[in-house]
Formats: structure tokens, C-alpha cells, sequence
């Protein structure tokens, strides 16, 4: 009602229209206006905004022409936004969207701001960039529409974003404390990425979706490769990311969680998720659990390779399924105490070359442990050609301390598991154990190291190898130490020398037939393991083995049918342990 007469339309005590109500409203939430009186010992006055936490519509700040275009969302409604900011207090509060509107080059700006939050109420209720360019304000990845500076409990909730390929991100955020990015949508491409965070600590960007970026750019990129730009303490959960030109989760984080997000459609390159190094910064203490990466260049990366010298660390990869990538389903480069664990790692490599389910390229005590790594595929449809691969390639110590446990590597195109190495890398106290690796083209396990001595010691214990298309294990190090492994020749079939050969393959397997067509004069066995114990079963009367050379036998052997002969391996020499005329 009215306080006073203003005319004798309105009189003292008539009611005030809706539009004076909205005025009056708007009039007490100035600052300037809407202030309580200091009262009592050590009062100080304060405003309506510093009171509580506010709810204020988007709405009441339009214009009657923003308000006729919502849904077109033609018209910036830039300066509409600030305004209904500036209504909040020191305890902010949360301006409600109501539909789609037009931001232009101005944008939003939330900078040093508490407890705002900008929530979208409908649907596609949100904005579109309009008017602005690639290069506005001056191009460079800290360029965007939506930019948070320096706040702290700030976020975007439930809005509907048009990024409408303009500027580098949607939405970018620096030095932001527990601020958030939840519910919302990012479509059509951000020249950088859909959303870029670098330098804060507690940010949470949970169960949104993103698609559609544009080429060579990322869906989100939190923490960044510059000196104190990572993100602290951040989460990332829950997201729908699809259709990225590049990586679709990337940056870098130090005690950062990045848990069952789906990052699918990558458009064969980048990642799906990828914690970077720089000579200025790295990863540190970062889970990645529960995901699935699909059809990117890499499912996983744990470091940079070409960020060479430059690693993450305490990285913990468990629980992900990572399918149909063109490399790598999970590929660690730069690595100290890594553990990929219980991860899945399928019908990767799809664009030819060498890759594997797992691959580590250079790393400090890594554990492999418990992951299934195969092909789905039979016979030359299957493109993943290792389960686990190891290759040093650039220089000595390049792997240490890798424990490779309880894997299943099964049905690959080559390898279940292969270590290697080439070039000058090496590869220091290596151990494969428990590991289950059938049914793979040519071998279970295979070590094959450039010269002796590159990768050592070597472990191989208690591995169960069937059913591989040429070994079941074999290996290079004669420093190998093999013990309670389970091969195809412990079940029913014996594997048979190749007839006529004078140094043949005694690879992964402890029990051999030896049936020449022709006089034979054996003068060793390759790819033998020190310690390696064989037994070979004769079923000819051609084959010979002289007490010289690399033998050392009771006397000179000359086989018979059904001969048995049992020999060990020890600094490169196979010694005679018996022998039998059967």
C-alpha cells in the first residue's frame, strides 16, 4: 500500500502496481539503499545483500526487448547480467536463468566474488555466444565468454552453453577456490577448450556434458604445464564427454581425482584423459578410477613423451575401460610410482603401427597389476598387438623396478606380454609374475633385449602361458630367472625341434621331442635361460651332441630311439644332468 499520496490517482493506502513492487524491490537491494542502521555496543551497519544468501531472477534485470528474445537468443544481454550480480552482497547467492539468451563480447565476469552462483531453470535454459570472434580480446587460451578470476564458492549449475565456435573456451577459471562447474551442457566447439581451469585448489566439475568441440581442442583442461598453474585438491567426475578434436579430460593436477567420466568419439586423436608434465609443472597423487575412454589416440597418458625428463608421479590408473583407441589403451611415459591396476584394455591399436592394451615407455617402480588386456577379434581382424608392451628406447635406467603381476593377456596379435628395449635404454629389476597370457599369435611372454645385460635381472614366476602360436615364454637375458611357470608342454603336447636344425629353439618350454630326418649335429640350443632345465625326448637314431663347444657332457651323446637326455643352462653352457637308453 501506499505511505503517501503522490496524486489523487494515488492516494495514500490504494495498492502499488506489480511493476512498483518490482521497483521498490530492486531500490532496497542497492546497496546504497538497502542498509540496516548500526544499533548497540560494536554494531556496524549493514546492507540487505550482507544479510543472507539471495535468490534473484535474470529475469527482473532484462529489458523488455531481451525479455521478447529469450528462446532467440539474438541480443547480449551482457550488461543485464553484471547488473543482477552487482544486486549480491559479500554472501552472494544465486541468480536464476530462466531461458536461452545471447552474451556478447563482454560476457560474463565473475571476479573476487562469494558464494555466486548462475543456475540454469528450464529448458535449454542458458546462453549463446554471439558477436564475438576467434581472436576477441586478444586470442591466447586464457581467452573466453564465461571467466572466472580469483573467486571463491562460485559456480555454474544445470545452464545450456553455446560456445557457437567463437572464442578459445567457454568457460576458463584462474586462481578459483572450491568453485564449481556441475550439471551443465557445452556444445559446438571451443577453439581451446570447453572448459579451462588452471591455478586453484578444491574446483569440482561434475556430471556435465560436452560435445562437439571443435578440431585439435580438448572438452577440459584443469591445471595447466606453466609454473603454478595446476589445480589443487580438484575433482572431475561424472562427465559425458564426446566428439573432441583432441583430449577430452587433460591438464594438470596434484591430488586430483578423475573418476567415472565417459570420454568416447575423440576423433581418433589426443586422449581420453591425460596428466601432463612440463620442466614448470606435473601431475602428483592423482587417481583415475572408474572410467571409459574410447576412440581416442590414447585411452589413458600418464605423462608427456615430449616432455622427455619431465615426470608425474603417484599416479594410480584402476578400474577404466579403455577400447578401439588408434595407439594405446592405457600408455605411462615419464612415470614414478605409477600403479595400473584392474583396468581393461581392449581392441586397441586401430590405426596400425606398434601399441598395446598397456604400454610403458620410461618409468620409476610401476606396478602392472591385475588388468585384462586382449584382442575380442580372431585371426587378422585383431589390430591389438600386445597386451602389456615395455620398451626402453631412450637411454640407460629407463625403466626401474617394474612389477608386471597377475595380469590376463589373452588373444593378442602378437604378445601377451613384451618387453624390449632399443637404442641405448635399459631396463633395471624387472619381475613378471602370476600372470595368465593363452591363445596369443606368437608368444605369452617375450623379452628380447638388444644385447645381453640391457634388461636384467628378469623374473619370471609362476606364469600360466597355453596355447600360444609359436613360444609360450621366451627369453633373451641369460641373467633370467625362470621358476614354476605352466607351459603348453606341461599339458599333452610336446613340441618337435625342426627337423635338421643345429641350433634349435628351446624357448619357453621344458620338455622337447627331437626327431631329425637326416644326420644332425646340434652345437647349441638358442634362446635358452640361464638356469633353464630341458628334457629331450629322441626319436631318431641322426642326431649327435659333442662333449665341446657349448656342452659339457659325460661323454659324447649319439641318440637312439627313445633316448632321454636332460640338460641345464649355466653361464651359457648346457651341462648334462642324465641321461637314458630306453
Amino acid at each position: 500500500l501506499r505511505a503517501v499520496t503522490d496524486s489523487a490517482a494515488t492516494t495514500k493506502g490504494s495498492r502499488l502496481t506489480s511493476q512498483e513492487l518490482d521497483n521498490n524491490f530492486l531500490h532496497v537491494l542497492d546497496s546504497a539503499n538497502g542498509t540496516f542502521t548500526a544499533s548497540g555496543s560494536g554494531a556496524t551497519s549493514s546492507s540487505v545483500q550482507d544479510r543472507g544468501r539471495l535468490e534473484i531472477n535474470l529475469w527482473d534485470a532484462l529489458s523488455t526487448a531481451e525479455k521478447a528474445d529469450m528462446g532467440t537468443a539474438s541480443l547480449d544481454v551482457s550488461t543485464a547480467v553484471a547488473t543482477a550480480i552487482g544486486w549480491f552482497g559479500a554472501n552472494g547467492g544465486t541468480l536464476v536463468v530462466p531461458g536461452y539468451f545471447g552474451l556478447g563480447a563482454t560476457g560474463i565476469a565473475l571476479t573476487s566474488k562469494t558464494g555466486i552462483v548462475i543456475e540454469g531453470r528450464g529448458p535449454k535454459a542458458g546462453f549463446k555466444a554471439i558477436g564475438t570472434s576467434t581472436t576477441d580480446g586478444g586470442g591466447g587460451i586464457g581467452v573466453s565468454w564465461i571467466r572466472f578470476t580469483t573467486n571463491t564458492r562460485c559456480g555454474l549449475r544445470n545452464l545450456y552453453l553455446d560456445n557457437n565456435a567463437k572464442v578459445q573456451n567457454a568457460v576458463s577459471g584462474s586462481v578459483n577456490t572450491d568453485c564449481f562447474i556441475e550439471g551443465c551442457t557445452i556444445v559446438n566447439g571451443a577453439l581451446n577448450a570447453s572448459i579451462f581451469f588452471y591455478g586453484g585448489t578444491g574446483n569440482k566439475f561434475a556430471r556435465n556434458v560436452l560435445q562437439t568441440n571443435a578440431a585439435n581442442s580438448r572438452g577440459m583442461w584443469i591445471g595447466n604445464v606453466n609454473a603454478s598453474t595446476e589445480e589443487t585438491d580438484c575433482l572431475i567426475d561424472g562427465n559425458y564427454i564426446s566428439g573432441m578434436g583432441a583430449s577430452s579430460i587433460g591438464g594438470v593436477l596434484i591430488r586430483g581425482v578423475i573418476s567415472n567420466n565417459r570420454c568416447i568419439d575423440g576423433g581418433n586423436s589426443g586422449s581420453g584423459i591425460v596428466q601432463a608434465a612440463s620442466a614448470n609443472a606435473h601431475a602428483k597423487d592423482v587417481a583415475i578410477t572408474g572410467n571409459v575412454c574410447k576412440g581416442h589416440g590414447q585411452g589413458i597418458q600418464v605423462g608427456d613423451p615430449s616432455a622427455a625428463g619431465n615426470y608425474v608421479e603417484q599416479i594410480t590408473v584402476s578400474g577404466n575401460v579403455c577400447t578401439t583407441n588408434v595407439v594405446n589403451g592405457i600408455g605411462i611415459y615419464e612415470g614414478r610410482d605409477v600403479a595400473i591396476n584392474g583396468n581393461v584394455c581392449r581392441d586397441n591399436l586401430t590405426g596400425g603401427g606398434t601399441g598395446a592394451g598397456i604400454y610403458l615407455s620410461v618409468g620409476k617402480r610401476v606396478a602392472i597389476s591385475g588388468n585384462i588386456c586382449n584382442d575380442t577379434r580372431a585371426g587378422a581382424s585383431r589390430t591389438q598387438n600386445y597386451g602389456i608392451l615395455v620398451n626402453a628406447a631412450t637411454g640407460a635406467s629407463d625403466i626401474q623396478d617394474a612389477q608386471i603381476t597377475g595380469n590376463v593377456c589373452y588373444n593378442n596379435l602378437i604378445h601377451g606380454i613384451f618387453v624390449t628395449n632399443s637404442g641405448s635404454g635399459t631396463i633395471v629389476n624387472l619381475s613378471i609374475v602370476g600372470n595368465s597370457c593363452p591363445s596369443n599369435a606368437t608368444s605369452g611372454i617375450r623379452v628380447a633385449n638388444v644385447a645381453d645385460g640391457n634388461i636384467a635381472p628378469v623374473i619370471c614366476v609362476g606364469n600360466l602361458c597355453l596355447g600360444n602360436g609359436t613360444n609360450d615364454i621366451r627369453m633373451d637375458p641369460t641373467s633370467a630367472v625362470l621358476s614354476g611357470n605352466f607351459f603348453s608342454s606341461q599339458q599333452t603336447i610336446v613340441p618337435t625341434f625342426t627337423s635338421l636344425d643345429a641350433t634349435p629353439s628351446v624357448s619357453g618350454r621344458t620338455v622337447w621331442r627331437c626327431n631329425n630326418g637326416g644326420a644332425t649335429t646340434i652345437t647349441n640350443f638358442d634362446d635358452g635361460m640361464e638356469g633353464q632345465e630341458i628334457t629331450i625326448l629322441f626319436n631318431d637314431a641322426n642326431t649327435s651332441i659333442a662333449d665341446a663347444g657349448n656342452f659339457r657332457l659325460s661323454a659324447a651323446f649319439s641318440s637312439s630311439q627313445d633316448d632321454v637326455l636332460k640338460l641345464v643352462l649355466f653361464t651359457s653352457v648346457w651341462y648334462e644332468v642324465s641321461r637314458s637308453a630306453n
